[in-house]
């Protein structure tokens, strides 16, 4: 008989701080980002202090995750399902990146003054320092779950030899790097804009001085976008049909490509929105593997 152990780390109080952030990043989002509070020092006060508190109880969950995992007796297979859930965890980090980084800041506009057709908004700083200092986070946090994913992979499933494992692998190396340069990369962006108009008041040379530090990212930022997220989807949706995973044929919507067009749809609905939908593609790609890849009881003959 084997023994039923309890953790001492209830799950309840994991999961109860995993709602919280995702509570705080929500209200984050409608009052300190959105235009439902006028701007301001209340806005800016308002806004600051629901961040700061998203990122503590991220933090406090993942902690809280670490600890459980800790004293889990479940054997091998759940560690390995809790090591690639990582790839989740980061891609929350990200997620809440993205939507510092991009939320806010630009839109289309119909108001025949506007330059390009594009309303240019001033964010704080800030903002783009911590979506930086997350998508370092992120790309250490991934990096571990990605190296437990293409172990069980290659020795689970045995998909080494595999061109659509191959680049699914490519993909997700490449992924570890351009987390952390994407976010850097395009925080300079803004930063150049809100230094043009500092420095001259200006929005048609804030957007010259913009485009000209643009140009010089495009190729590695379009180079990072096909590498992880075309090559990842390629892969994923292959290795999916081809039954070569124990993954419902449906599943394949879950990888960044299919989280692209659903930003879009967002899009929509307000501008801004799709901002953390390619890295919610990642989640739902890796929450799958997560789940599935490492359930002894699924075969691939039943997730047909």
């Amino acid at each position: 008989m084997k023994a039923d152990y309890k953790n001492w780390m209830p799950r309840g109080m994991v999961m109860g701080t995993g709602v919280g952030t995702i509570a705080f990043l929500v209200l984050y989002l409608i009052f300190g980002v959105s235009s439902i509070i006028p701007e301001g020092n209340a806005k800016r006060v308002i806004g600051i202090a629901l961040l700061i508190l998203t990122v503590v109880f991220c933090v406090v969950t993942i902690w809280m995750y670490l600890m459980y995992r800790a004293f889990s007796y479940n054997g091998k297979r759940q560690k390995s399902k809790q090591r690639i859930l990582f790839g989740c965890y980061a891609m929350v980090l990200a997620i809440i990146g993205d939507y510092l980084l991009g939320y806010g800041t630009l839109g289309t506009t119909s108001d025949p003054d506007a330059y390009m057709g594009i309303s240019w908004n001033v964010a704080p700083d800030w903002r783009y320092a911590v979506s930086s200092i997350l998508g370092f986070l992120c790309a250490a946090m991934f990096a571990y779950a990605a190296t437990e994913l293409m172990r069980v992979m290659e020795n689970e499933y045995n998909l080494k030899d595999s061109k659509l494992y191959k680049l699914f692998k490519v993909a997700n190396w490449g992924g570890i790097l351009y987390f952390a340069f994407i976010h850097i990369g395009i925080c300079i962006l803004p930063v150049v804009f809100n230094a043009g108009m500092e420095a001259t008041g200006d929005i048609e040379t804030s957007v010259g001085m913009t485009i000209r530090v643009l140009k010089s990212e495009l190729i590695p930022l379009l180079a990072g976008f096909v590498v992880c997220d075309l090559f990842v989807t390629i892969g994923w949706v292959g290795m999916v049909l081809k039954r070569m995973l124990p993954v419902k044929k449906w599943m394949i919507i879950c990888c960044p490509i299919f989280g692209v067009i659903f930003g879009n749809l967002l899009n929509l609905i307000s501008e801004g929105l799709d901002s953390g939908t390619e890295s919610l593609g990642w989640l739902m790609l890796y929450l799958v593997c997560a789940l599935s890849l490492t359930d002894k009881k699924r075969s691939i003959k039943g997730a047909e």
